[in-house]
């Protein structure tokens, strides 16, 4: 017999129906198939699949219509292997090395300086603009005399 949780139990009448035999096998047909799946796929959080090696890459199955990026954790390189829409399609497999690549900072770059000033460099600037108006007006001051006896000069020297 079989109680409302599916567990099974002895009919102690001696006869069991034909019925609760088909029902415990289609169950554990069930429950076996179930842990199967389980093993077989193991979820991947991150996108990547971590493997030891090329050929543990290549090894790996791929469902028809998908495609898998693999990260190799003894040599800097990643595989994409990508299955086709057609279960006789032969998979593409591609190899990427890893590069590191130094960025450099936001104010050495040449490209961002030229589009964008910092703070500071438009108060150096301001700084540097306002110490040459300063000169020019202490030129102008002194320039007034000297051209006066300039043009008196080019005056004497025209007669």
């Amino acid at each position: 017999m079989v109680d409302s949780y599916g567990r099974w139990y002895p009919d102690y009448s001696g006869q069991q129906p034909h019925e609760d035999q088909a029902y415990l096998r289609r169950l554990r047909a069930l429950n076996a198939q179930q842990q199967t799946q389980s093993v077989q796929a193991p979820i991947q959080q991150s996108g990547l699949i971590l493997v030891q090696s090329e050929q543990e890459a290549r090894a790996y199955p791929v469902a028809p219509g998908n495609s898998i990026t693999f990260k190799d954790e003894s040599q800097p390189y990643c595989y994409v292997k990508t299955m086709g829409f057609n279960q006789l399609d032969r998979p593409t497999f591609e190899r990427y090395r890893l590069v590191k690549e130094d960025i450099p900072s936001v104010q050495e770059t040449p490209e961002r300086g030229a589009e964008y000033a910092l703070k500071a460099d438009m108060e150096a600037l301001r700084e540097e603009l306002d110490a040459l108006k300063e000169k020019l007006r202490s030129q102008t001051e002194k320039r007034p005399s000297k051209l006066k006896k300039l043009t008196e000069e080019d005056d004497a020297d025209a007669e």
